[in-house]
């Protein structure tokens, strides 16, 4: 029907339709009713082999070996299969492959079990026999951080639908396609989020040594700056949980007759040393309420305690610190009700966490994840009476950067704390309006001498 619509030369023409449009309208009204209303769309991100853990590989004259998370076969070619081809060989292998496993792949893309990126084959020939392919496969997919690949992949999904919706072709992508595809997310996404997705759509074509349509789009640049301009940058500001919202979230949730009595100890545990530690989220939850890796996320074994009562925080890993170098904490006791050493005191005293679990964990066996930090949050914000939009799991680490501020400490010990890289910690203090309200007090009360201008003709300073 689409061939025989391009036929019209003007958009009033009337088209008459032929045999093969008629059987194609009769075939969408008998199975139209029928359609479940879902729609499979593969993920245009490609599963690596590395990922998937899919490896096979054949030989002319000796057999073959498939290997598939942890379950593997191999053999030899028997009498009768040994003069087939090589290609005949390789596909056999693969498609052995399918038949054992497949139904384990359901919905999820698998491209050739060479060392190939996520959108086609690029690696030379020469290296599919080669042993070091699956280590640079590999070390390859491991060049970013699992959780901006996944948002890439967010990025990469919207791009192909968008794509498919105007009938083109995804990849390589042009100049074009990326200021459409741009101007569309301008009515539905902030202008921080079109640069990640459009970020995500480039590291694809890097990573499957495509043509980088980034590398000349001088007009795409000026979509952007005008993208900026009119929506602007994201609004969304964070509120800062100050040691006197701290205070009263130790009494709402020891008010709080829905939280089990280990769970309440174990949340205000996981607050005072997220303030008290200036930590991110990633820090000290884990990733979901059932995953958790022990070479990475918080445990038990990370948590100790020095002679003269302080605690020894161990960070395996971070934003910052993507290479996993690691860092200690510490932190004294505070001396007041607000206090993250006493805090972890009692909540070891009830809950006993292995090296195999996470430090925080509900009465269920349920992980502590950030979704659950930020719902309990606001939940408890909610009930003392605060605007809850504005908090989430980060507020800890906001708040610990704005009371510090507050309470004198310098700017390079507020940025050792936080464990900054740069003087971005200024983004995280909220200046407290007692501070703002007493500034035009101190500008009157100045008693300066005159102010001096410079003379260049005589080389010196006048009364201005």
């Amino acid at each position: 029907m689409i061939d025989l619509s391009t036929t019209a030369q003007l958009p009033h023409h009337h088209v008459s339709l032929n045999t093969k449009a008629r059987r194609d309208v009769t075939w969408w009204l008998k199975y139209l009713p029928l359609w479940n209303g879902r729609a499979i769309i593969p993920d245009p991100f490609w599963s690596r082999s590395p990922d998937l853990e899919l490896f096979t590989d054949a030989s002319g004259g000796l057999g073959f070996g498939i290997y598939f998370q942890g379950r593997w076969l191999n053999g030899s070619w028997p009498s009768h299969l040994s003069d087939r081809s090589i290609q005949w060989k390789e596909l056999y292998r693969i498609a052995l492959s399918c038949l054992l496993w497949g139904p384990l792949w359901k919905d999820a893309p698998v491209p050739s079990t060479r060392p190939a990126g996520r959108f086609g084959t690029h690696s030379p020939a020469s290296l599919s026999t080669d042993s070091l392919a699956s280590r640079l496969a590999f070390l390859q997919s491991r060049a970013i951080a699992p959780s901006i690949r996944r948002t890439y992949s967010a990025g990469i999904r919207q791009y192909a639908t968008f794509c498919h919706s105007r009938q083109w072709t995804p990849f390589p992508a042009s100049e074009l396609q990326l200021r459409y595809f741009a101007s569309w997310l301008s009515d539905h996404v902030s202008f921080p989020t079109i640069k990640l997705y459009l970020a995500g759509i480039q590291f694809a074509h890097i990573e499957n040594s495509l043509v980088d349509p980034f590398a000349d789009a001088p007009l795409l640049r000026l979509l952007l700056r005008g993208i900026k301009r009119t929506i602007g940058l994201s609004s969304r500001r964070r509120l800062p949980i100050t040691m006197s919202v701290m205070r009263q979230l130790k009494g709402a949730l020891a008010d709080d007759p829905h939280i089990a009595s280990k769970d309440k100890l174990m949340l205000w545990s996981a607050f005072t040393l997220a303030f008290f530690g200036f930590l991110r989220s990633s820090e000290f939850t884990s990733p979901s309420s059932t995953h958790f890796n022990p070479q990475v996320h918080l445990a038990r074994s990370d948590i100790s305690f020095t002679s003269n009562g302080s605690l020894l925080l161990q960070l395996k890993a971070s934003k910052t610190d993507p290479f996993r170098m690691g860092c200690s904490i510490t932190l004294s006791p505070s001396g007041c009700s607000v206090c993250a050493v006493r805090a972890m005191h009692r909540y070891l005293a009830h809950q006993h966490p292995g090296n195999s679990t996470p430090l925080y964990f509900f009465s269920t066996g349920q992980f502590l994840n950030r979704d659950k930090v930020t719902s309990i949050l606001r939940f408890q914000l909610q009930r003392l009476g605060f605007a809850t939009e504005s908090y989430a799991s980060h507020s800890f680490r906001i708040g610990a950067a704005s009371t510090a501020a507050e309470a004198g400490l310098p700017p390079w010990l507020i940025q050792t704390l936080g464990r900054w890289s740069s003087n971005c910690y200024t983004q995280y203090i909220r200046t407290p309006t007692s501070i703002l309200h007493a500034v035009p007090a101190q500008l009157a009360a100045t008693h300066g001498t005159p102010l001096q201008a410079w003379d260049p003709s005589t080389g010196q300073c006048r009364p201005s």
